[in-house]
């Protein structure tokens, strides 16, 4: 999970530089910048979210047992 965070900075980073390049002229890939930096957002969001919630879980779980 931590590499999904990671490939979500790294999706955001260079979505960002594509989406300057079609600002410039330099590229016609517009979409697939934005898409890029938008999956990226969601990654960094989301993952750690996730990581939060199993490991609430499980102490949740821990909790009852005991």
């Amino acid at each position: 999970m931590v590499g999904g965070i990671i490939l979500g900075i790294l999706a955001i980073i260079f979505g960002a530089v594509g989406r300057g390049k079609v600002k410039r002229g330099e590229a016609t890939n517009k979409g697939a910048a934005t898409s890029g930096l938008v999956l990226g957002i969601i990654a960094t969001v989301l993952l750690p979210s996730i990581i939060l919630l199993v490991f609430a879980s499980f102490l949740g779980m821990a909790g009852a047992a005991g």
